[in-house]
Protein backbone atom coordinates (compact mmCIF):
# COMPACT_ATOMS: atom_id res chain seq x y z
CA UNK A 1 0.00 0.00 0.00
CA UNK A 2 1.21 3.10 -0.84
CA UNK A 3 0.45 6.64 0.49
CA UNK A 4 0.67 9.64 -1.90
CA UNK A 5 1.40 13.22 -0.91
CA UNK A 6 0.22 15.71 -2.55
CA UNK A 7 3.27 18.66 -3.05
CA UNK A 8 2.68 21.85 -1.63
CA UNK A 9 4.67 25.05 -2.51
CA UNK A 10 6.06 26.73 0.13
CA UNK A 11 4.55 29.92 1.67
CA UNK A 12 5.60 33.21 2.95
CA UNK A 13 4.56 34.03 6.75
CA UNK A 14 3.30 37.93 7.73
CA UNK A 15 5.94 40.42 7.87
CA UNK A 16 7.33 41.04 11.32
CA UNK A 17 7.07 44.53 12.50
CA UNK A 18 9.40 47.35 11.32
CA UNK A 19 12.63 47.12 13.41
CA UNK A 20 13.40 50.84 15.22
CA UNK A 21 14.56 53.21 12.88
CA UNK A 22 18.49 53.08 12.84
CA UNK A 23 18.37 56.91 13.80
CA UNK A 24 15.84 59.12 15.41
CA UNK A 25 16.39 61.99 12.73
CA UNK A 26 17.57 63.05 9.38
CA UNK A 27 17.01 60.17 7.59
CA UNK A 28 17.16 56.70 8.84
CA UNK A 29 16.74 52.97 7.61
CA UNK A 30 14.47 50.09 9.20
CA UNK A 31 13.74 46.68 8.04
CA UNK A 32 11.17 43.61 8.35
CA UNK A 33 11.33 39.87 7.88
CA UNK A 34 9.14 37.01 6.97
CA UNK A 35 9.97 33.57 6.92
CA UNK A 36 9.21 30.84 4.43
CA UNK A 37 7.02 28.11 5.51
CA UNK A 38 7.64 24.41 3.40
CA UNK A 39 7.63 23.60 0.41
CA UNK A 40 6.52 20.41 0.80
CA UNK A 41 6.79 16.86 -1.23
CA UNK A 42 8.73 18.42 -3.73
CA UNK A 43 6.97 21.80 -3.75
CA UNK A 44 8.11 24.87 -4.82
CA UNK A 45 10.50 27.11 -2.58
CA UNK A 46 8.89 30.84 -1.88
CA UNK A 47 9.54 32.98 -4.36
CA UNK A 48 9.96 36.84 -3.06
CA UNK A 49 12.19 38.99 -0.56
CA UNK A 50 12.35 37.22 3.04
CA UNK A 51 13.40 40.98 3.83
CA UNK A 52 13.09 44.45 3.09
CA UNK A 53 14.06 48.14 3.85
CA UNK A 54 12.44 51.29 4.26
CA UNK A 55 13.49 54.83 4.90
CA UNK A 56 12.59 56.61 8.60
CA UNK A 57 12.54 59.40 10.54
CA UNK A 58 13.24 61.55 7.44
CA UNK A 59 12.72 64.78 9.59
CA UNK A 60 15.65 66.76 10.28
CA UNK A 61 17.28 66.48 13.36
CA UNK A 62 17.94 69.64 15.87
CA UNK A 63 20.93 71.59 15.35
CA UNK A 64 21.78 73.45 18.82
CA UNK A 65 23.18 76.85 18.94
CA UNK A 66 26.71 77.48 17.97
CA UNK A 67 28.72 80.13 19.49
CA UNK A 68 30.90 82.17 17.12
CA UNK A 69 34.78 83.27 17.97
CA UNK A 70 34.94 86.05 20.41
CA UNK A 71 35.31 89.42 19.09
CA UNK A 72 38.69 90.82 19.82
CA UNK A 73 39.12 92.61 22.95
CA UNK A 74 37.81 96.53 22.79
CA UNK A 75 40.47 99.29 23.31
CA UNK A 76 40.80 99.83 27.47
CA UNK A 77 38.32 102.36 29.04
CA UNK A 78 41.09 104.25 30.41
CA UNK A 79 44.73 104.60 30.16
CA UNK A 80 45.67 104.02 34.01
CA UNK A 81 43.62 103.86 37.64
CA UNK A 82 41.94 100.66 36.36
CA UNK A 83 39.12 100.36 33.18
CA UNK A 84 37.57 97.48 31.73
CA UNK A 85 38.03 95.72 28.18
CA UNK A 86 35.04 94.29 26.83
CA UNK A 87 34.19 91.75 24.29
CA UNK A 88 31.61 89.93 22.82
CA UNK A 89 30.41 86.56 20.70
CA UNK A 90 27.13 85.57 18.50
CA UNK A 91 24.61 82.71 18.83
CA UNK A 92 24.74 81.08 14.96
CA UNK A 93 20.98 79.02 15.25
CA UNK A 94 19.74 76.95 16.96
CA UNK A 95 17.62 75.33 14.18
CA UNK A 96 14.96 72.66 14.00
CA UNK A 97 13.97 72.83 17.31
CA UNK A 98 17.22 72.87 18.65
CA UNK A 99 18.52 74.38 22.18
CA UNK A 100 19.79 78.27 22.01
CA UNK A 101 23.62 78.71 22.85
CA UNK A 102 24.30 78.44 26.55
CA UNK A 103 26.93 80.92 28.09
CA UNK A 104 28.05 84.59 28.32
CA UNK A 105 27.57 86.63 25.08
CA UNK A 106 29.67 89.07 26.77
CA UNK A 107 33.07 89.17 28.92
CA UNK A 108 34.33 91.67 30.68
CA UNK A 109 38.09 92.57 32.04
CA UNK A 110 40.27 94.60 34.31
CA UNK A 111 42.54 96.45 32.39
CA UNK A 112 45.20 99.45 33.30
CA UNK A 113 45.15 98.91 36.75
CA UNK A 114 48.30 100.47 38.04
CA UNK A 115 47.86 103.94 38.98
CA UNK A 116 48.07 106.90 37.21
CA UNK A 117 51.09 109.39 37.23
CA UNK A 118 50.20 112.19 39.56
CA UNK A 119 51.69 115.47 38.87
CA UNK A 120 53.61 117.38 41.95
CA UNK A 121 51.50 120.62 43.14
CA UNK A 122 52.77 123.98 45.26
CA UNK A 123 51.71 124.27 48.77
CA UNK A 124 50.83 127.84 49.18
CA UNK A 125 53.14 130.63 49.61
CA UNK A 126 54.45 131.08 52.57
CA UNK A 127 54.03 134.45 54.18
CA UNK A 128 56.90 137.31 53.10
CA UNK A 129 59.77 137.13 55.51
CA UNK A 130 61.29 140.51 57.56
CA UNK A 131 62.21 142.92 55.18
CA UNK A 132 66.89 143.15 54.97
CA UNK A 133 66.66 146.91 56.02
CA UNK A 134 64.17 148.93 57.96
CA UNK A 135 64.16 151.69 55.74
CA UNK A 136 66.60 152.57 52.42
CA UNK A 137 65.61 149.90 50.50
CA UNK A 138 65.99 146.15 51.68
CA UNK A 139 64.31 142.58 50.32
CA UNK A 140 62.11 140.18 51.40
CA UNK A 141 61.68 136.58 50.52
CA UNK A 142 58.61 133.87 50.46
CA UNK A 143 58.64 129.91 49.13
CA UNK A 144 56.61 127.41 48.72
CA UNK A 145 57.23 123.88 48.27
CA UNK A 146 56.51 120.89 45.89
CA UNK A 147 54.30 118.42 47.14
CA UNK A 148 56.46 115.54 45.95
CA UNK A 149 54.98 113.37 42.39
CA UNK A 150 53.56 109.81 42.05
CA UNK A 151 53.74 107.21 39.59
CA UNK A 152 56.34 109.04 37.36
CA UNK A 153 54.35 112.43 37.30
CA UNK A 154 56.17 115.51 36.07
CA UNK A 155 57.67 118.24 38.95
CA UNK A 156 56.04 120.86 39.52
CA UNK A 157 57.13 124.18 37.13
CA UNK A 158 57.86 127.33 38.88
CA UNK A 159 60.70 128.66 41.34
CA UNK A 160 60.48 127.96 45.21
CA UNK A 161 61.58 131.39 46.19
CA UNK A 162 60.09 134.80 45.55
CA UNK A 163 62.21 138.34 46.25
CA UNK A 164 60.77 141.58 46.43
CA UNK A 165 61.73 145.00 47.32
CA UNK A 166 60.73 146.74 50.63
CA UNK A 167 61.03 149.85 52.82
CA UNK A 168 62.09 151.52 49.89
CA UNK A 169 61.61 155.02 51.91
CA UNK A 170 64.69 157.27 52.80
CA UNK A 171 66.26 156.72 56.25
CA UNK A 172 65.71 159.66 58.74
CA UNK A 173 68.85 162.11 58.34
CA UNK A 174 69.72 160.12 55.15
CA UNK A 175 70.99 162.48 52.06
CA UNK A 176 72.47 161.40 48.80
CA UNK A 177 75.68 163.69 47.41
CA UNK A 178 74.27 162.90 43.85
CA UNK A 179 70.91 164.31 44.61
CA UNK A 180 71.00 167.27 41.76
CA UNK A 181 70.49 170.17 44.42
CA UNK A 182 73.66 168.62 46.21
CA UNK A 183 75.49 167.79 43.41
CA UNK A 184 75.58 171.20 41.77
CA UNK A 185 76.20 172.96 45.16
CA UNK A 186 79.93 170.91 45.18
CA UNK A 187 80.43 171.38 41.70
CA UNK A 188 79.85 174.87 42.29
CA UNK A 189 82.32 175.29 45.57
CA UNK A 190 84.75 173.65 43.28
CA UNK A 191 85.30 176.02 40.70
CA UNK A 192 84.18 179.04 42.11
CA UNK A 193 87.34 179.74 45.06
CA UNK A 194 86.14 182.89 46.22
CA UNK A 195 83.25 180.85 47.76
CA UNK A 196 85.91 179.37 50.54
CA UNK A 197 87.10 180.94 53.73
Amino acid sequence: MFIIYQTENGYFTNWSPWDVCSVSCGGGVQGRLRTCVGPFYGGNDCEGSYSENQTCNLDPCPIDGMFTNWTDWSPCSVSCGGGVVNRSRDCYGPFYGGKSCEGPWDEQKICNDHPCPEDGAWYPWSSWGECSASCGGGEQTRNRSCLGTLHGGDYCVGDHNETRDCNTHHCPGQFCLFHPIFFSMFFYAIIDPSNRT
